[in-house]
């Protein structure tokens, strides 16, 4: 089973040594029953509520990355 969150976690490292992401404060997965999402936190405060549909890791990145 992968394990969403340390992804999520390694992503937001990544993310955070670009200078488009530099303010991304938090990436964290949340799974409510069938739902899954990721939260995106910004240091202004800024919250993203990012739907997952795929259970595939890439799918999960490319999720991300077009709604961030």
């Amino acid at each position: 089973m992968e394990n969403y969150q340390v992804i999520c976690s390694l992503f937001f490292l990544t993310l955070r040594q670009t200078r488009q992401y530099d303010d991304l404060q938090s990436l964290r997965h949340v799974e409510e029953g069938s739902e899954r999402y990721v939260v995106a936190e910004f240091t202004n405060g800024a919250i993203r509520k990012i739907t997952v549909k795929k259970k595939k890791r890439n799918k999960m990145i490319k999720d991300i990355l077009r709604n961030i």
